[in-house]
């Protein structure tokens, strides 16, 4: 609300005055200062919740064990095959409406979700700190283009055996909007991943230049090691009059989970009235590709975030988050 400043972490002396409902592990405080008032963002679990809710991508986040586990004294013993966990969300970070709210709601999903790789569209340069307070323990946090008033970011899971090489931040070179791919690479075992995010040209009128840049991704999907594992996710801002030809050896996650109509659209103002727009849109902005390689298959492929935060009225973005899920062999 008007003249409420959010920080983290809490500052010493602040007398807290009301508790705001948020998604476990937080709560969120209102308190009053010698400044004024603010709402402190306050973690109750930093660490992993139980490793059942890797099973669970649609599952509620109540009742999350809030007991913090100790740390792991060695890493999990490396498997021949392997489940991997996919996210992408564009968390509206532009808009100013509730954002400290409504950002921890989004850790708060990373967290309780367990993804082993995460990639997020719309960050602006408020919350790196908080980023790094509340996922670098278990997150490589690989940033983009953060010279921008909003960029992308890559993180991948300490703990999932992943040994990181390297993170290339790519411009493209004819954006209006400062618009950059990240290619992140890493192997386990025998095998190297690359994990790719970007956040293409928004709006219709810019279809021409949207359409070159996701010919540039599949491009550089097609040209990896045909062993190696290559998945991008991100906000594309495709619609159907945007005429792009995929590569036959890249799949659409959706489209592999069968089109489920229930996780079709990503931003949905029908339902979600972050934005307070006046007219009713349904569009797949945000989807996850990969590239067809050997014992790769994909087993499931969810929507999240549409659980309203009741302390601001509002969902944690105006995109639904997505999440698949995949069988390696």
């Amino acid at each position: 609300s008007s003249g409420i400043n959010a920080e983290w972490p809490l500052r010493p002396g602040t007398q807290i005055t009301r508790t705001h409902y948020a998604p476990p592990p937080f709560e969120i405080l209102e308190g009053e200062t010698s400044e004024g008032t603010v709402v402190v963002l306050v973690p109750r679990v930093m660490p992993r919740p139980q490793a059942t809710s890797r099973d669970n991508p649609q599952g509620s986040s109540h009742g999350a064990n809030t007991t913090t586990p100790q740390p792991k004294s060695n890493k999990r013993k490396r498997e021949e095959s392997f489940t991997l966990k996919v996210m992408s969300w564009n968390v509206d970070g532009l808009s100013q409406s509730g954002i400290s709210l409504r950002f921890c709601a989004v850790v708060s999903n990373i967290i309780n979700l367990c993804p082993h790789v995460v990639f997020l569209q719309e960050v602006v340069s408020d919350h790196k700190s908080y980023l790094e307070e509340s996922l670098g323990r278990n997150y490589k946090i690989c940033w983009g283009q953060a010279s921008s008033s909003y960029f992308n970011v890559v993180l991948v899971e300490k703990d999932a055996d992943f040994d990181y090489h390297s993170c290339n931040v790519i411009p493209f070179p004819i954006t209006s909007m400062g618009r950059h791919l990240i290619h992140v690479t890493c192997q386990r075992g025998q095998r190297v991943f690359h994990f790719l995010t970007s956040h293409l040209e928004s709006m219709k009128e810019h279809a021409l230049e949207r359409q070159y840049q996701i010919k540039k991704v599949f491009k550089r999907m097609a040209h990896q090691d045909p062993y190696d594992v290559v998945i991008f996710g991100g906000d594309t801002n495709l619609r159907e009059s945007d005429h792009v030809l995929k590569p036959d050896t890249i799949t659409d996650a959706w489209c592999a989970g069968g089109c489920d109509p229930a996780n079709q659209y990503t931003w949905d103002t029908t339902i979600n009235k972050n934005l307070s727009v006046t007219f009713n849109s349904r569009m797949r902005f945000d989807r996850i590709y990969y590239r067809q390689a050997s014992g790769l298959n994909m087993t499931s492929f969810n929507v999240i975030g549409k659980e309203k935060l009741i302390s601001c009225d509002l969902y944690p973005s105006d995109h639904w988050g997505i999440v698949a899920t995949f069988d390696i062999q």
